[in-house]
């Protein structure tokens, strides 16, 4: 903050002033964090004491529930934006009464029915909700290919131009060292279209994952070359601008696919965790260490994808959604099968790190299992390579749940 004009800035004993903030103002550092530190802790006090009566989760701390009976709400909280899952909005209903109590103990407004936060569309249609992201895209588009043209000579069916597997390891192959400095103007648009790639991608958009991680790593050195794989992304985006997550209601298990890449010095780790027909997780990343085997790197990659499965089975549970069984994760490498459920091949594996071994520790527990599934039908492939055109739309389909 800045002192305003006129204001005397050194007080009497000749020390610089500060300012006290009484109240924190909307669009101060301080702001959003005052105000959920008072608003979690009304959530949480008991109704007779003029609370909320809400139970704050264990394992996701923006997430709060009340139950009376068979009749339970949900809220999902990001700052100041409030999303609420109900049941029944009947007088005298859970939710009712928290509505009540909301706008009298804050000024709230009531939006009705959600339909986008964040830039994400959220649509209604039958029993399924669709999450996509068109606004946001169409926005990158007018802001990184504002020519007509351009946008035609971009236009790719998948993400990734036939130079794409060339392009990446050839830009990281030089060390950075060897490297003449980029050019500034390349240097800021491909940090900014690749970091305006990496929100759609990490949100909405998990079939553009493999290719915005793998640009992610040439973030301090991009080519000419690079920037174009990056207009591509956008290109096949700006086409399929209205495809999204669709997720359908009913019963449904949880379940997950982990997969590796072998083929770099550090391989890249594929995973994606699926509820209610659509993926609600996935992952395409650089392992942390280099893997001297095609079974360590699934190792290391089904590590990473039991913890997200731990996680969400006790997530779940808390809600009171049930996760009877185990939960599977399927895997297309049987020597790493071998060695989730036993210790073999010992003499081979010892230098393989004690964490990347968390996998057996939940089977023991029965928490997951670990069946084989043929590489065909592996889905998590999607996320560690690039892919043939059929290949790339069958396991998009499956991913995002595409009728």
């Amino acid at each position: 903050m800045k002192y305003p004009p006129g204001h005397t800035e050194v007080g009497t004993d000749g020390k610089g002033k500060v300012y006290l903030v009484q109240k924190p103002i909307y669009g101060l550092k301080q702001a959003g964090r005052r105000f959920q530190r008072d608003f979690f802790a009304w959530l949480k006090l008991p109704i007779d004491q003029g609370g909320a009566g809400f139970t704050r989760s264990e394992k996701e701390p923006c997430i709060f529930t009340r139950r009376v009976g068979d009749d339970t709400v949900y809220l999902g909280i990001y700052c100041d934006d409030i999303i609420a899952i109900f049941g029944s909005d009947d007088v005298g209903s859970v939710y009712d009464v928290f509505r009540t109590a909301l706008h009298t103990r804050w000024k709230a407004e009531d939006e009705g029915e959600l339909s986008d936060i964040f830039n994400i569309c959220v649509a209604h249609e039958g029993s399924s909700i669709k999450l996509s992201q068109p606004m946001y895209i169409d926005t990158m588009v007018d802001r990184y290919l504002p020519d007509e043209k351009l946008r035609a000579d971009k236009v790719q069916k998948t993400p990734y131009s036939l130079h794409f597997k060339d392009n990446v390891p050839e830009a990281l192959a030089t060390p950075p060292s060897a490297h003449s400095p980029p050019d500034p103007p390349l240097l800021a648009e491909y940090q900014s279209l690749v970091g305006a790639l990496l929100y759609c991608s990490t949100v909405t958009r998990p079939d553009i994952a493999y290719p915005v991680a793998m640009l992610c790593r040439c973030m301090s050195r991009p080519t000419p070359a690079l920037l174009g794989e990056a207009h591509c992304v956008l290109a096949y985006l700006h086409h399929t601008r209205d495809l999204g997550l669709c997720y359908e209601s009913g019963e449904s298990e949880l379940h997950a696919f982990t997969d590796s890449d072998w083929a770099t010095r550090r391989s890249t780790s594929g995973n994606t965790i699926q509820w209610q027909g659509c993926t609600i997780e996935w992952a395409s990343t650089q392992q942390p260490s280099v893997a001297l085997s095609s079974c360590e790197a699934e190792i290391m990659a089904a590590s990473e994808a039991a913890k997200s499965t731990s996680y969400y089975r006790q997530l779940f549970e808390e809600l009171g959604f049930d996760t009877p069984g185990p939960t599977t994760i399927y895997m297309d490498n049987k020597a790493a099968i071998d060695l989730a459920y036993n210790p073999e091949h010992h003499c081979r594996t010892k230098h393989i790190t004690r964490r990347h071994f968390f996998i057996r520790e939940l089977i023991e527990d029965q928490s997951i299992t670990v069946p084989y599934i043929p590489s065909a039908d592996n889905i998590a492939d999607f996320f560690t390579k690039i892919l043939s055109n059929k290949v790339f739309f069958r396991l998009r389909d499956i991913i995002m749940n595409v009728a």
